[in-house]
């Protein structure tokens, strides 16, 4: 899947072709459901399925006209965020946001886990990171969330894969502080 055609079949669906949304929808769609795997990874009381969260999540982007991205890395980022946004948002409205919240995996620097995070933690320890630093935020977000690599936050961000590296160093550090003190 070359990236210039997923951009382009992305802003044709943004300008109405029904055709170029169907065949973006196609080509991203195993991607997207890695990402929603890894978004409900270790959740026994979630009720939404990967497919269900993945389709709720590409119609929500078209139903608010949200498809025109320079390219398939920030789609991807977004579609991410998008994600956790409605996972979060279904804990809220479950009302039961400390008993069944998701868990997460905050991936230490081998690509293992060293912890399992209440997402609702996970979001308020985001909210305050976001006020400190949105960049470090934004790169947390998009390492965690969307699992992009360092290349690909950096060329989201336009930043040097170094940059990304010290700044994810700098943001897993913070929201573990915010989570051990929670």
């Amino acid at each position: 899947m070359a990236e210039d055609d997923i951009t382009a079949l992305l802003k044709q669906a943004h300008a109405g072709d029904g055709d170029a949304l169907e065949t973006v929808l196609e080509r991203v769609y195993e991607r997207l459901r890695q990402l929603a795997r890894r978004q409900l990874a270790g959740d026994r009381h979630q009720t939404l399925c990967t497919t269900a969260l993945v389709h709720e999540t590409f119609m929500g982007l078209v139903e608010r006209g949200q498809l025109d991205f320079d390219d398939r890395g920030r789609f991807f980022a977004y579609a991410a965020t998008a994600m956790r946004n409605a996972l979060i948002d279904r804990i809220r409205r479950r009302g039961t946001r400390d008993r069944y919240a998701a868990a997460v995996a905050l991936e230490d620097d081998t690509g293992g886990t060293d912890r399992a995070l209440d997402l609702a933690a996970l979001d308020q320890a985001f909210a305050r990171l976001t006020q400190v630093d949105p960049r470090l935020a934004r790169v947390a977000e998009l390492r965690l969330a969307a699992g992009l690599s360092s290349p690909e936050i950096g060329a989201v961000l336009g930043v040097t894969d170094r940059t990304v590296e010290r700044e994810w160093l700098k943001a897993r550090a913070f929201l573990v502080a915010c989570l051990d003190g929670a």
